[in-house]
């Protein structure tokens, strides 16, 4: 081989090794993420938090409780995609709730990110939290079920990281809403077009901003679970 080609080869490795090195660099700079104060007042809530449903909508009557077990918030490193090395921190929240009516416990686990698309033209952090049941400690599905901020915009995030996820939408959001004799105030409905954490069906969820989760709709199976009670201990 000449000199001369040596060189190109040499030349063209070294470009490519630029070319690389760029495209591992975040797309806009990475800074440390805190969760907001109403996704921590609506979802942060400490062991002792307890609601009281009922299910009348198949037929029968039924009441159950669901209630924290344990609840924490942590602050972990967000790593460069290229070197692995620590370039911010942020926050991740996860509640684990126990649901004796099904055998099952659910968790809430939070994530973020610096900005997000559609909206990360304005280069603010996203939020979103995932919801997985579990049953005899084996998971039966984990899907997102929120998102933050709240836009009811017709379903956002879709895609981020490069995962699809199903649709999840917040397609409402009522300024009183009554449910038995409780009123709430600025509650969000939000649907699941596909809820991997229940069998792949359609599902409609209340949420409260200061409540968390007070209505569980299952529209395939006509369930319908409706806060009756509630106490929230708030996390900070």
């Amino acid at each position: 081989m000449s000199f001369g080609r040596l060189i190109k080869i040499r030349f063209k490795w070294l470009i490519g090794l630029v070319w690389l090195s760029a495209c591992t660099e975040p797309a806009v700079p990475v800074k440390d993420t805190s969760l907001p104060t109403e996704l921590k007042r609506a979802f942060y809530h400490l062991p002792g938090s307890y609601w009281i449903l009922e299910e009348q909508a198949t037929g029968a009557f039924f009441r159950d409780s669901v209630y924290v077990l344990s609840s924490r918030i942590d602050t972990v490193d967000v790593l460069h995609p290229g070197s692995r090395e620590a370039i911010a921190r942020k926050e991740v929240l996860k509640v684990r709730v126990a649901w004796p009516f099904y055998g099952m416990e659910y968790e809430i686990v939070s994530e973020s990110s610096s900005f997000c698309p559609p909206i990360g033209a304005n280069k603010e952090p996203c939020h979103y939290l995932t919801i997985e049941f579990f049953h005899e400690g084996k998971s039966k599905g984990r899907t997102r079920m929120y998102y933050y901020p709240a836009h009811p915009d017709g379903g956002w995030p879709v895609r981020t990281s490069g995962l699809d996820e199903p649709l999840v939408r917040i397609d409402t959001v009522m300024s009183s809403y009554q449910q038995k004799t409780l009123t709430f105030q600025d509650v969000g409905r939000v649907v699941l077009e596909t809820d991997r954490s229940f069998q792949g069906t359609r599902s409609v969820r209340y949420i409260s901003p200061d409540a968390g989760i007070i209505r569980w709709q299952f529209p395939l199976f006509g369930i319908d679970w409706q806060v009756v009670r509630y106490r929230v201990l708030q996390g900070s």
